[in-house]
């Protein structure tokens, strides 16, 4: 696994780009001191813009590199840093495992929607988290090995959120699979070699919001790539907060019969209204209205192990914790059905 070069890489950015802004803010202040002083000369001017430059490149990279460090700390379960890109792209790309994807029994890969970068990480890999930890609790439960990985996969440029931007191209990116489409053939390589590499765990696929766009056309891809008597690649797939999935019908996407799963929550305003209108902007039938996709809940419930569960709310807070009713936060509904589907228990979901 590539973990140990990816976090040289990291460290190596981060201290460069600290060093170019503690030169910078020096220099840039000692040029402050310098036109206090009388020195008001074209070429103190122009060194100040260039110090000034300089700088706010270099924070502006720290502001994306820090959260990729913090996401990968904390003291209770192994972290791998799969993927590190930092140039080349719209932003930066990173893939961060909790649990060693190679030797898990259970694999998920998680696909995050609109307005999401680097500095999401922190808390995409907290959700992992908390879904390694839910995974795992009914593996053991149901006396199966608990050996599990949760990957937080950032390797898309998802589209800016147009409403914060009011930009037209970021409303045309959201509106449009271009950015889902850039995403499937990566997203679908990387879901190959984690089966190369682990050819008898399941695999799952989880895609929110817009992300889900991009699932969809990754296992239409993988699928397009199966030859008689290869094995299959994606065990499961979740969908949820999903606008559209770019596809008619269930077997387009290539997975085993039965286990194709979508959420959506009562409050959700983008699958209240995009999904609903999936022709309008091209994204294929209202994935909520396809035969062979089965609906989970969200809503509060029980689970066959008696843990009650909030219900999700919102468009964002599927898999997140939520404070039960002994005041202790436990997953939601929601939640902990995304973990009964990549621990291989779709019987023990709340529905």
């Amino acid at each position: 696994m590539a973990d140990r070069d990816n976090r040289r890489r990291l460290a190596e950015d981060i201290s460069r780009n600290e060093a170019i802004r503690d030169q910078s803010r020096s220099e840039f202040d000692e040029l402050t001191r310098q036109t206090q002083r009388g020195d008001r000369g074209a070429k103190t001017r122009r060194r100040m813009r260039e110090a000034a430059s300089r700088l706010q490149s270099a924070e502006a990279q720290l502001e994306e590199l820090h959260p990729i460090g913090k996401a990968l700390d904390g003291p209770t379960r192994p972290k791998f840093l799969m993927l590190y890109e930092p140039d080349g792209h719209r932003q930066m790309h990173a893939v961060v495992s909790v649990g060693d994807p190679d030797s898990a029994d259970t694999v998920s890969v998680t696909i995050p929607g609109v307005d999401t970068d680097s500095r999401s990480l922190p808390g995409m890999v907290f959700e992992a988290v908390q879904l390694h930890k839910a995974v795992k609790e009914i593996l053991t439960s149901e006396g199966r090995p608990a050996r599990t990985a949760t990957i937080a996969w950032l390797g898309y440029d998802p589209p800016l959120d147009a409403v914060e931007t009011r930009r037209i191209i970021d409303a045309w990116n959201m509106a449009t699979t271009r950015r889902a489409r850039e995403a499937a053939p990566n997203l679908a390589e990387f879901l190959s070699g984690i089966r190369r590499n682990n050819p008898t765990g399941r695999l799952s696929l989880l895609g929110h919001s817009y992300g889900s766009l991009a699932a969809s056309l990754a296992l239409q891809k993988l699928k397009s790539q199966m030859t008689d008597g290869s094995p299959q690649v994606v065990t499961s797939a979740v969908f949820y907060g999903s606008p559209g999935l770019v596809i008619d019908r269930v077997d387009e996407l290539g997975l085993p019969a039965n286990s194709a799963y979508i959420m959506r929550t009562s409050d959700d305003a983008t699958v209240n209204y995009f999904a609903a209108h999936t022709k309008l902007h091209f994204w294929g039938t209202n994935p909520y209205k396809i035969d062979g996709i089965e609906e989970l809940s969200t809503k509060e419930g029980e689970d066959p192990r008696g843990v009650h569960h909030r219900a999700a709310s919102g468009h964002a807070g599927y898999p997140r914790l939520v404070k039960g009713k002994d005041g202790k936060d436990v997953l939601s509904t929601a939640g902990y059905n995304i973990a009964a589907i990549v621990a291989g228990f779709p019987e023990l979901a709340i529905r």
